[in-house]
Parts: C-alpha cells; structure tokens; sequence
C-alpha cells in the first residue's frame, strides 16, 4: 500500500477514537499527535483499530516512536509490507 492509501485508512478511523477530530484533521507530517490534542489513551485506542484494520502488531514502542502521523504511516506500511513477505514465503 501506498503511503496516502494507507493515510486516508487511518484518518477515517480517527473520529471513531476522538469525536473532536475529523478525517481531515491531522496532514500527512511531522506534527506531534499531541499538537491536534490526542492523548495516550486515543493514541492507544487508534492503534488498536490500526491492528485490527490492517492485521498487524503495533508493540508499545512501536507507539512511542510513531508520534506523528507521517511517523506512524510509515510505520504501518513497513509492517504490511513484511506481513506480505512473509505470507509470500509460506506459500512458495
């Protein structure tokens, strides 16, 4: 997936975790999550709809690391991309 497909997913999920914010709330950058005010707990409560929306894992560091939304994109899409890799390999 390309990184602004993998945007648009995640900004349609953020109104579900924090009612303030719609999905053209937060861009594409490097702008802490903090600045638009979402806090630890949405934070977490996004990540959870990310894992479940994209069937992955996001660990607790994965989540301090990924602080703003250009930062969690990327991050979502290197762990789709080996999520297929790996289901590549199992299936030669």
């Amino acid at each position: 997936m390309k990184s602004h497909e993998i945007h648009a997913e995640i900004a349609l999920l953020l109104p579900r975790v924090d009612a303030r914010l719609d999905r053209d709330a937060i861009p594409l950058d490097d702008t802490p999550f903090q600045a638009y005010g979402l806090t630890s707990m949405a934070t977490a409560q996004l990540a959870s709809r990310i894992e479940d929306r994209f069937d992955i894992v996001l660990t607790d560091k994965d989540l301090f690391v990924a602080t703003s939304m250009s930062r969690l994109v990327e991050l979502v899409q290197r762990l789709v991309q080996a999520r297929g890799t790996a289901a590549e390999r199992t299936s030669s």
